[in-house]
Formats: C-alpha cells, structure tokens, sequence
C-alpha cells in the first residue's frame, strides 16, 4: 500500500482487457493488451484489501475463468 506497482502485461494468442477492481466492483485500472505487445500499466494502492483481476475483452474459451486477487497490506 502507497507504493507504486508496475504491472507488465502481456499477451501470445489474442486481446485481452485488464481491469484492476475493488472488492465491491469499482473499476480502478484497465488497460488493453494486444497480442505481442507488452503494456505497462502504473498504479498505487491507497488502501490494504483484496483486489480483482479480471479480463474485460472476450477472449474465447476459458475467458470467464480469467480472474486472479491481489492481496494489499498495509
């Protein structure tokens, strides 16, 4: 919490859509990715928590399973 996190993001096959959210679904960061492109993407969290990683561009089979968490301390 209140450092800055650099997210490096990548893709091989398609678009995906980052979205960086809060637990109670406020969108805080998206960004698109395009297929061998690296996007960088900044963001400081104010508060500790649980974050949603999730994928925002359909992007085939398995696209509702593309979701991870971030857990932010104090």
């Amino acid at each position: 919490m209140g450092a800055p996190v650099e997210f490096h993001l990548t893709s091989k096959d398609t678009t995906h859509g980052f979205g960086l959210m809060t637990k109670d679904n406020t969108l805080l960061v998206q960004a698109q990715i395009a297929p061998e492109h690296e996007q960088v993407v900044d963001y400081t969290f104010k508060s500790p928590g649980s974050y949603q990683v999730v994928c925002f561009e359909y992007c085939g089979v398995g696209h509702a399973k593309m979701l991870a968490r971030i857990e932010v301390a104090q």
